[in-house]
């Protein structure tokens, strides 16, 4: 063969895997991200708490323009759902874990083939009760969490100063006693000053929240699957909570004529109260001179797993949404390491729902308290979430006007709360 012709042969091999190359080089190019404009819907969080996370977002994904709308709280679940139904909702939203169920037909679910977490993974990330709740069975993700809020024992500590008391009580047995030191009473055996404001249910703020901790303090479950429990430890954990509003009980410290238990804990007229991180402000604005500290909530003597009661909001991906998968990449990055720390920075230090955030050291004992309780802290699948308060405030009253016993007010409430199952 002519020479000539090896060369023409060798420059046309040459000039074939060129475009070879060149196509296969255009083959793998990145597609260019397509962009999206979210709508998100929430009811506490102001604008300025979610610019700092949108904007940071927005440095990584400039693709994804996200719009934050603050709904008031009282009417926010009534105007999202019809919305929803008129086909005008947002692309997400936030919920609380009590509102999950009833809404769980809203989310558009992250299936488990495009999930970055498996339910290992998911575990080792988050707290226990939303890693558990927020993934379905079959490994579909619902949502994420933002933080986790948990009940605890607040004191005032001028009045434990003043009698003498060093430090919180730890156990029940220790907080009922302290209580019956601390209450104080007039001439005519009326109650002037609360030891702990605890027994009521519509004074007393999350009756439904402190009963579920005290019974799952017992080991007893509130739903079980498409169950209702509420078995022998919840029978006991519901008479130990209405003790304090018996007047025959040595434990009694309160009534239906005193003022809500947080407003009475900030005016000094209860020793001690119960509520989440979230009331902390609200105390403090009810009374910017009140001293008070935060431990965590007493247990039952000799329990081995503390307990108590968990509560988080999470946001959603809508059913509905024109972009489920830049709403689920703005999820993640809330959720992620970066954006849950410009959240919890801009919302006032909420608890994180981030083990790798509760690690590290806290700045105040309060937040140290409430950080920590994450990890133990404990809730329920509520079936409505306007309905199962009401039915336990109805235990509640029962057993306290004497209309019925612990017992009775426990099997009522357990086939009242089973009608709302699905």
């Amino acid at each position: 063969m002519p020479r000539f012709l090896y060369i023409a042969i060798g420059i046309a091999a040459f000039l074939l895997l060129i475009l070879i190359l060149a196509i296969a080089g255009v083959g793998r190019r990145e597609a260019k991200p397509q962009p999206a404009t979210l709508q998100f819907w929430g009811f506490e969080d102001d604008q300025e708490v979610w610019r700092g996370v949108i904007e940071a977002f927005r440095k990584q994904y400039p693709h994804i323009d996200v719009s934050y709308r603050r709904l008031p709280e009282r009417t926010y679940e009534e105007t999202l759902v019809n919305s929803l139904a008129e086909g005008k909702g947002p692309d997400l939203f936030l919920l609380r874990n009590t509102a999950l169920d009833e809404h769980r037909d809203k989310i558009f679910p992250l299936p488990r083939k495009s999930s970055p977490f498996t339910p290992v993974e998911m575990a080792r990330t988050f707290v226990d009760d939303p890693a558990a709740l927020l993934m379905t069975e079959g490994g579909d993700l619902l949502g994420l969490p933002i933080f986790v809020d948990s009940l605890a024992l607040f004191y005032n500590k001028d009045i434990f100063a003043a009698n003498g008391i060093a430090q919180a009580p730890r156990t029940w047995d220790e907080a009922a006693a302290l209580s019956q030191h601390l209450t104080t009473r007039a001439e005519n055996g009326d109650l002037v000053r609360s030891g702990l404001a605890l027994g009521g249910s519509d004074n007393i703020a999350h009756a439904m929240e402190i009963v579920s901790a005290f019974i799952f303090q017992r080991g007893d479950a509130i739903v079980r699957g498409n169950a209702v429990a509420l078995g022998e430890g919840a029978i006991e954990a519901l008479a130990f909570y209405t003790s304090f509003a018996d007047s025959a009980s040595q434990n009694f410290s309160w009534t239906n004529r005193m003022l809500g238990s947080l407003d009475a804990f900030a005016e000094g007229k209860a020793a001690m109260a119960i509520g989440f991180a979230a009331d902390s402000d609200r105390i403090r604005a009810k009374n910017p001179h009140a001293n008070f500290g935060v431990a965590p909530l007493p247990q039952l003597s000799g329990a081995r797993a503390p307990r108590t009661y968990a509560q988080y909001w999470f946001p959603a991906v809508s059913r509905l949404s024109k972009a489920p998968q830049a709403a689920w990449q703005f999820i993640f990055y809330a959720a992620y390491p970066e954006g849950a720390e410009l959240y919890r920075e801009r919302a006032g230090g909420r608890p994180p729902a981030r083990r790798d955030q509760i690690s590290r050291p806290a700045k105040t004992e309060e937040e140290d308290v409430f950080s920590r309780q994450a990890l133990t802290a404990h809730s329920w699948q509520i079936p409505d979430e306007d309905a199962a308060p009401r039915l336990f405030e109805e235990a509640i009253e029962s057993v306290i006007s004497r209309a019925m016993s612990p017992a009775g007010a426990i099997g009522r409430l357990r086939e009242q709360l089973q009608l709302y199952l699905r």
